[in-house]
């Protein structure tokens, strides 16, 4: 796709996609507009915006940054979406993190406002959206990542700033932050395209193992790492990757045990063999890569379960046309199918099981033409 002239305008939007699964092969699909915005404004990286998938009541919910750079919060009602906004009035999001706390959605998530970051707490109250600041805003340029989970019935978030991992627990006083490491890799290969920054990102992910965390994020220079809190502290272990990078890994427990996706070449997914307490990496998809915009993968989303197997979901780019792709575990081996393609620029993706029904969220950008004064 050539670069907009000055008649072309572009608009994104965020959709839902809507598909189902056989024993055997995939039934009618079909892709659902959730909201539309027509501001770039502040929109200058993509890579770093993490949006969710849940299941709430029986019905999809998203959270994510709005393109008014709004973080919003929206559920299928049966009928409709239902969309509010959670936080408002800041420059950039760089990711939200949601589960089901106590019965209701919460959402954690970064702000960040002219080179200060900030990391904050939302959860749904009566239909009121309650805010609380996790960690104030440091005078420190940064894109960092967070990840929630209930670790023994009690919220708790893991994120990085800059090289240092943070693991905050929520406690009737407020929250308990507590450093778990100062060995975070830093983000890498800024690929410029019609001045949107795509990024080599390095994720992290908080699990409850065991009844404790389990955290999985990129050290340097070892690679991908899981600090697990035990009756003597962090504990570390480093997980071996099949490639040179490991870009993008996230972590998820399936079968009682940790394992991991992550790409460079190839999509791979990784677990925990407690027979030959080795981790065990199975490519699942190649990844056409030539250094390029026309060939990438644009986005890897978190490590799920469908049917109590592992699946997720990602999009990548050959010969500027760009799909999303879904990959499932049938019990014996892994498939996958294309189920979205398009010619607009697909990034940030997101699997989820709502209600036996596998769906995905995403944002989008389309190609509106305008009538431009010379």
């Amino acid at each position: 796709m050539d670069a907009p002239t000055k008649f072309e305008k572009w608009v994104p939007i965020i959709s839902l996609i809507l598909f189902a699964v056989g024993s055997t092969a995939y039934a009618a699909w079909s892709v659902v507009v959730v909201d539309v915005s027509t501001s770039l404004q502040n929109r200058t990286s993509l890579e770093n915006q993490r949006l969710t998938l849940i299941e709430v009541d029986n019905q999809p919910a998203i959270s994510y940054q709005f393109f008014d750079d709004n973080v919003r919060y929206s559920r299928f009602d049966g009928t409709e979406w239902d969309i509010q906004d959670i936080d408002d009035g800041f420059s950039v999001l760089s990711s939200t993190s949601m589960k089901i706390v106590d019965g209701v959605p919460a959402v954690a998530f970064t702000q960040y406002i002219s080179n200060q970051t900030s990391f904050n707490y939302a959860w749904l109250n009566n239909d009121t959206w309650q805010v609380e600041v996790i960690e104030p805003t440091y005078n420190e340029a940064s894109a960092p990542f967070v990840s929630l989970a209930v670790v023994n019935g009690t919220p708790a978030v893991v994120y990085n700033k800059n090289e240092s991992l943070l693991y905050a627990v929520r406690t009737e006083t407020g929250w308990q932050v507590q450093t778990v490491a100062e060995d975070v890799q830093e983000l890498q290969g800024n690929v410029d395209y019609l001045g949107v920054s795509f990024l080599g990102v390095w994720d992290v992910t908080l699990v409850e193992y065991n009844s404790s965390p389990m955290i999985l994020y990129n050290a340097s220079p070892d690679g991908m790492k899981l600090a697990t809190l035990g009756e003597s502290g962090w504990q570390f272990e480093v997980i071996p990757s099949a490639s040179e990078q490991a870009y993008n890994a996230t972590l998820a427990i399936i079968d009682g045990q940790p394992a991991v996706i992550y790409h460079d070449d190839f999509v791979y997914y990784a677990h925990y063999n407690e027979q030959t307490m080795q981790w065990q990496h199975t490519p699942i998809a190649e990844i056409i890569q030539d250094g390029t915009f026309a060939n990438r993968l644009m986005a890897l989303s978190r490590l799920t379960t469908f049917n109590g197997q592992p699946a997720f979901a990602f999009s990548v780019v050959e010969d500027r046309k760009y799909s999303i792709k879904v990959a499932f575990f049938d019990g014996s081996e892994w498939f996958t199918r294309t189920i979205v393609t398009s010619d607009f620029i697909i990034f940030d993706v997101e699997l989820a099981d709502i209600d036996g029904v596998p769906m995905v969220a995403y944002y989008q950008y389309t190609q509106q033409f305008v009538a431009v004064n010379d």
